[in-house]
């Protein structure tokens, strides 16, 4: 996908990711549409972007928040690329946690990504011509503890775009999945910081994941990489449909190299997606 003259979504903008990428998507001649909460710090940004950067002040843990931002989605020709990486953090025990605390941080990164999906997906183009991201993390994947809640959240958005990949195919738009691990963000705690510090742990910069994303949009997929042949398994569903036959679904599960090869092709996708280093990320 060549970035130049294509409309790209960024939740999350006046984050260290999000920052780094919508100057990055801006020096590639994207057309941008900036999502942030605080005022000043889309201020700030704003001032390091191109003048026709459109922006939106939300809360997406928020249906009217939601409503919002898919309206600034769809204003003026739509987005060609939607990149979902909105989300909060949060460090320590979780027995300390408050209830409210679990709960606005799952509503922000597991259930606000998901509604959002649903609402953009149809609007993006189909056939891989336009492209959804969703920003994870590693500590969705290792179960690192201080991190219980915000890795639950991330591991369920996980497993949400493993499903959504194998669902689309190549009929909808091109699915990318990133998984970071640490980054030097403002997300981060102090507390966080210190106990990377503590067991060497190393923290990217948040110019290192945007390149990242960006090279994996520029690259295009791999055919087929959904592990249903790039049919995706809407379309294996309607081959089936009105024959009394398995159709192309039951023939890729009848098929032993296809059960030993299919699952692994989607996940070599997101990995090769995500360019990702350290435990199987690339920073975050």
């Amino acid at each position: 996908m060549n970035l130049k003259g294509r409309t790209m979504l960024i939740t999350g903008a006046t984050g260290g990711i999000g920052g780094a990428l919508a100057r990055l998507a801006a020096d590639r001649g994207a057309r941008l549409r900036v999502h942030g909460r605080d005022p000043q710090r889309m201020e700030t940004l704003l001032k390091t972007l191109p003048s026709g950067t459109h922006s939106l002040l939300a809360d997406l843990s928020t249906p009217a928040g939601r409503a919002a931002l898919v309206e600034f989605a769809c204003e003026g020709g739509g987005s060609d690329v939607a990149v979902l990486n909105a989300a909060g953090g949060h460090f320590g025990l979780f027995e300390q946690m408050r209830a409210s605390e679990i709960e606005s941080l799952i509503a922000t990164d597991l259930v606000a990504p998901m509604l959002l999906t649903h609402a953009l997906l149809p609007r993006l183009a189909p056939h891989g011509q336009g492209a959804l991201v969703l920003i994870g993390s590693t500590l969705g994947q290792i179960g690192h503890p201080g991190f219980a809640a915000y890795g639950a959240a991330k591991g369920g958005l996980r497993t949400f775009a493993e499903a959504l990949m194998r669902e689309i195919g190549s009929e909808g738009p091109r699915l990318l999945w990133v998984s970071p691990r640490s980054t030097r963000t403002g997300m981060n705690s102090a507390a966080a910081r210190a106990m990377n510090a503590a067991l060497n742990v190393a923290e990217d910069p948040p110019e290192a994941v945007a390149a990242a994303i960006v090279e994996a949009l520029e690259r295009g997929p791999r055919p087929g990489a959904d592990g249903t042949g790039g049919k995706g398994i809407r379309a294996c569903q309607r081959g089936a449909a009105g024959t009394g036959r398995q159709g192309d679904a039951g023939q890729v599960a009848d098929d032993p190299a296809a059960r030993r090869v299919g699952p692994w092709q989607i996940l070599t996708e997101i990995q090769d997606e995500a360019i990702e280093c350290g435990i199987r990320g690339i920073a975050g």
